[in-house]
Order: structure tokens, then sequence, then C-alpha cells
């Protein structure tokens, strides 16, 4: 089963380590997915993706999939965040340009990842923006026959964060089993 992985730094599995380092061994490659289908961008946006920036979505088009994993709209959440001030414009465009890009990079398999709060609502920018990010992705995939939902917020704490927006080990560990278990895979 071949399986591409597109996206924000949830799906380039950037993660840092105890010490501050950033590495590259996010659950992409924890998981052992070749590099070639490991094809998210982090920093990237729903709306850069769906205008091919840097030609990914032309390459992520081209590439043979049975599955699909998809990390996006996060990007376009910090966005949102301007200060202490709540600016919640996570608009239609940016729901539209997501939905595009499912539509069209869409297998037979398609799984959306759903963000966790990495501060356990201690932030109050996150706590309120962050399911105005999650209800976007539901809009965006709503009546899309074949998208499944991974909502990581059931299962990730945070102890599973570097201290920002990205998973650690433990963490992208997590992900992994849990996209495991949603593909019935054992290994």
């Amino acid at each position: 089963m071949n399986i591409l992985v597109i996206g924000d730094s949830w799906s380039s599995a950037v993660r840092s380590t105890p010490t501050g380092d950033v590495d590259h061994q996010g659950w992409p490659q924890i998981w052992g997915l070749p590099p070639q289908y490991c094809q998210g961008v982090s920093g990237s946006t729903a709306v850069e993706w769906s205008q091919n920036f840097s030609n990914k979505l032309a390459v992520a088009i081209e590439t043979p999939a049975d599955v699909l994993i998809v990390s996006l709209l996060g990007n376009d959440f910090i966005g949102a965040a301007k200060g202490d001030i709540l600016t919640p414009t996570l608009s239609a465009s940016d729901i539209a340009h997501y939905r595009a890009v499912i539509e069209v990079l869409k297998k037979p398999r398609t799984i959306v990842i759903k963000y966790a709060d990495p501060f356990g609502g201690a932030n109050k920018i996150v706590k309120e923006l962050l399911p105005i990010v999650n209800s976007g992705i539901d809009t965006a995939v709503q009546g899309l026959s074949g998208v499944e939902i991974l909502d990581t917020s059931t299962f990730l704490t945070s102890a599973c964060f570097t201290g920002s927006m990205h998973p650690n080990l433990e963490g992208g560990i997590l992900i992994m089993k849990a996209l495991k278990n949603l593909l019935d895979i054992q290994k």
C-alpha cells in the first residue's frame, strides 16, 4: 500500500528533541514511509497547496498512492492569530482552498488530520481558534465520499508536544499508531 502524505509541518514531521534541537524524525519517518511519499512542507498553507506552490501539488498529483493523508489549515490558523487579538478569519476562501486540494488529490482512502490543543487550553488564542480550524476541516470535507477524519484531540495531550504546535516523539508515535489503526495496518 502506497501512502502519500502532504500538508504542513505535522505532515512533514518536523519535531523537536527535548533539548529544543529540530530533527526530521516525525511520524512519517517513524513509520518508515518512503521519502518520495513524504511531501509535507513546514509552514505551508491550504492556499499555497491549491495554487501549486513550488510545483508541489503537481508532484503530489503524479505520485501513485492508495492512501492520502493530509494535515493542512494549521498555518492558515496561525495567520488568523494576531497578538492577543482574535481574528477568527479562517475564511470561506481558506476552506475552499483546502477542499480543492483534497478533491484534486483524493485517493481510494483519504484521511485528514484535525489538530489537538498543544497547550491543554492554557493558551487563550489557541483555545479559541483551534475549534474554528477543526470546524473548517469538517466543513471542507463535508460530503466528500471516502474521506475520513483523524481527530488527534482524542488522544494527544499537552505532554505530546514540544511546547509549541508541533508533536514531539511521543506525539508522533501516537499519530502513527492511530493512522495505522484507522487503516487496519498491523505492523
